[in-house]
């Protein structure tokens, strides 16, 4: 029984850690405490004696008793292989002496006994005017062939697969039935991600695939600091590097904005842990509300609702403290803004983005449509609504513009609040936002909203369409329908 190891580091010595110790053949941690290193640890000196074999986490603390880093270091101690395995050789080699006494049991095989039955003719030559009554002789314990089956050649091939199969009377109407079932195993498809594109920390912006990717939000948020990172159960490409680093020590806030409303957009998190010292999640939501996540492509984590979190991985992995996967985050409806929030710890986990799946959703008519998003949520003052409208083009115009419009937005009192605003989109460039603060408690509202004027200022006539979006967040309790306006004009030059 191996019993002692040395625990030692020329980059920590004389240096103070916790060290963590877990048994590979036992469902427990062992805390051995702050010990110097390097460290001479005797299992046999724990109540009961153990062996050394396992796992070690091992967090340097600093010889001020200070927390040096917040990454763990992580010690595997494989039990060896046992050398008692041509033992096992010898044991099969008696068994091939064995099988020749196997070999005559099946000649008493019950199921042969439909052999004799065609020497038993002579009950038909006594009765040769009564044909069924040599299926009332049959005595084969493994069942007979219905009375309709009469033409005596069928058996030919029937005999043939009993002597493979080991049954008497096969039925060869199941193969056809379970033919189409492979057919859908290649249905489930996992999301592609042929190319990747970073994420942008808080205050800053990417640009992928002609859309712009805005960040904002608190807490533990900070560009990657490991240069490139490998996901062992990832598919290709699984490594990641120049992005965000959610959580490493704390909790964290973390919202994309895009410029053009997006779904179905597909997101990597990779490097979540869940170990002695805690797990980390991730909750997903977008401006229209909680999202649906789906993955075929992740490991050491589960799914629940619009919540993703790590487990352990399983023993035996190349990494068993690090999960990661590729989520599809998908909404009912387009959305322009996705936030995601944990707990952080566990040194935290890198984001980034497959660009395949970014891919800007606008509708498509003919001359120029616009969509107006609006999106209705409590001001950050008390007892205000705050308005957010994006106009967003299905291609830049030749001139700039300018959409005025009013719009109610109606209370429970049946009352109504009036807002008057517009969108400037200059010359080449295809989307505009504006806000608005009106002074009425958010929840006074019941949830209509209604467009009653649209003005496009635009210096050429230009025949276009206006499509509405709009979203309560968080919604109202009991909404009601809201009108969707898609007026069309042309618009005399001015």
């Amino acid at each position: 029984m191996s019993q002692t190891i040395l625990i030692a580091s020329i980059n920590y010595n004389g240096e103070i850690a916790t060290v963590l110790f877990k048994p590979d053949n036992e469902n427990i941690v062992i805390n051995l405490g702050n010990v110097v290193l390097p460290y001479f640890f005797n299992a046999s000196l724990l109540s009961p004696p153990r062996e050394i074999y396992g796992t070690y986490t091992i967090l340097i603390l600093g010889n001020d008793g200070n927390c040096r880093t917040n990454c763990p270091n992580i010690l595997q101690v494989p039990r060896p292989t046992p050398t008692p395995t041509p033992t096992v050789t010898t044991t099969r080699t008696q068994t091939p002496t064995v099988t020749p006494t196997i070999t005559p049991t099946p000649t008493f095989d019950p199921c042969k006994v439909p052999t004799p039955t065609p020497t038993v003719t002579t009950t038909q030559t006594k009765t040769p005017t009564n044909t069924p009554t040599p299926s009332a002789t049959c005595t084969n314990p493994c069942g007979c062939p219905e009375p309709s089956k009469t033409p005596r050649p069928t058996k030919t091939p029937r005999l043939t697969p009993s002597a493979t199969s080991g049954y008497c009377y096969p039925t060869p109407t199941v193969t056809p039935t379970l033919t189409p079932t492979p057919t859908l195993t290649p249905t489930p498809v996992c999301s592609t991600c042929s190319a990747i594109s970073e994420l942008p920390i808080t205050g800053s912006s990417v640009i992928a695939n002609g859309i712009v990717i805005t960040s904002s939000g608190f807490g533990d948020i900070i560009p990657n600091p490991y240069g490139s990172y490998n996901s062992w159960c990832v598919l290709p490409p699984n490594t990641s590097s120049n992005t965000t680093l959610l959580g490493q020590t704390s909790s964290f806030t973390y919202t994309l904005t895009f410029s053009t409303p997006v779904n179905n957009i597909d997101i990597r998190l990779l490097g979540y842990t869940m170990n002695i010292l805690g797990s980390e999640s991730f909750t997903f939501s977008t401006n229209i509300g909680n999202s649906v996540l789906s993955s075929c492509d992740y490991c050491c984590a589960t799914i629940n609702g619009n919540t993703i979190t790590a487990i352990g991985c399983p023993s035996g992995s190349p990494d068993p403290n690090s999960g990661g996967g590729t989520f599809t985050i998908s909404n009912s409806v387009p959305f322009t803004s996705l936030t995601i929030t944990g707990p952080g710890g566990q040194a935290g986990t890198l984001i980034d983005l497959c660009l395949d799946s970014l891919v800007p959703i606008i509708p498509s008519f003919s001359g120029s449509s616009f969509l107006l998003v609006a999106t209705y949520s409590p001001g950050i003052y008390p007892e205000t609504i705050n308005s957010f409208y994006e106009l967003y083009l299905d291609k830049p115009l030749d001139n700039d513009s300018i959409l005025y419009f009013k719009n109610k937005l109606y209370l429970r009192s049946g009352s109504f609040i009036e807002i008057t605003e517009s969108i400037y989109i200059p010359m080449g460039e295809s989307y505009g936002t504006t806000q608005h603060i009106s002074r009425t408690d958010y929840s006074l509202l019941n949830g209509e909203s209604e467009f009653t004027y649209f003005d496009l200022i635009y210096y050429d006539e230009i025949f276009y369409t206006i499509n509405i979006l709009t979203y309560f967040n968080p919604p109202i309790p009991t909404p009601t329908n809201t009108p969707t306006n898609t007026p069309t004009n042309t618009v005399i030059p001015r």
